[in-house]
């Protein structure tokens, strides 16, 4: 157990005990439907929500309601229908897996999970959030490109990364760290998008709005009359290596060229006709 080991939850919520490790593979039996959606919550203190898959994997959301703060794990589980044991592992944490077992009683609506006298008792949940849902940190961490090889480092940025399980992932990068950052004060706007499923790490190329990768580049936010340049006018290469995509973490690289947004837009107040944008790199964490 090392430093980012999952913190102990209060009473109302799990009891822990570090266990050896064994086969990741779930052993459950036909009585103990173990396979769904789970959610404990004690209003206004904690709430817990766990993930079983049929095929053994297994994910975690703790919130400490009271404290105002979460973390999100993901691992395997296995049961042998009367124990069920959790390998986690926190994200952005080591490698090594914090490691539960429980004693439990499931029906197709709760699930009690229990060590040492004390349970705690889950109800058939449908879906598991993301420690962004709860609202209680802020996206931290590095966005850095080089827009005509001029070196950029990002401190001001909005992420909406809630919609990366239905396809859909949007940054916007300002950089004037004194004001909100939204698209009317943005230098750089970045978008991937995939027509069907979550975004998966992979090579996103150039696309559309709504297939692809999009970006668009403004080094003028303040000149009300240049709509910047963005790369849906283009077909040289430029994507997107998306690395690790999740609600609460974005790992990524990518460039692009981009020239005005359409073929009457106003110059750029500089006269340039297009942007080009190399070198970017994405390590965001919310936190």
């Amino acid at each position: 157990m090392n430093a980012h080991s999952i913190r102990t939850l209060p009473a109302a919520a799990l009891a822990i005990v570090l266990v050896a490790c064994g086969s990741t593979e779930p052993e459950v039996t036909a009585s103990a439907p173990l396979d769904r959606v789970w959610r404990a919550t004690e209003a206004g203190v904690s709430e817990t929500v766990l993930e079983l898959n049929a095929g053994g994997t297994a994910r975690l959301v703790e919130a400490d309601l009271a404290g105002r703060g979460c973390t999100a794990s993901s691992g395997s589980w296995t049961s042998d229908g009367t124990s069920l044991v959790l390998r986690l592992t926190p994200r952005g944490g080591a490698p090594e897996s914090d490691v539960r077992t429980f004693d439990y009683d499931v029906s197709n609506d709760r699930l009690v999970l229990s060590r040492a006298g004390t349970s705690t008792t889950f109800a058939r949940g449908s879906s598991v959030p993301s420690c962004v849902s709860y609202g209680f940190g802020s996206w931290q961490g590095t966005l850095s490109a080089r827009i005509d090889d001029v070196s950029w480092t990002f401190s001001n940025f909005t992420v909406d990364a809630e919609g990366v399980r239905g396809g859909t992932l949007v940054i916007v990068a300002c950089s004037d760290a004194a004001v909100g950052c939204d698209p009317t004060n943005a230098v750089m706007i970045l978008r991937v998008t995939t027509p069907s499923g979550g975004l998966t790490p992979g090579s996103y190329p150039l696309g559309t709005i709504d297939s692809g990768f999009y970006g668009l580049v403004n080094l003028f936010p303040d000149d009300p009359d240049f709509p910047g340049f963005d790369s849906l006018r283009l077909t040289p290469s430029g994507a997107m290596l998306l690395i690790d995509a999740a609600e609460d973490r974005i790992e990524a690289t990518f460039e692009f060229r981009a020239n005005e947004r359409a073929s009457n837009a106003p110059p750029a107040p500089d006269g340039s006709t297009f942007a080009l944008v190399t070198n970017g790199v994405i390590n965001l964490e919310y936190r």
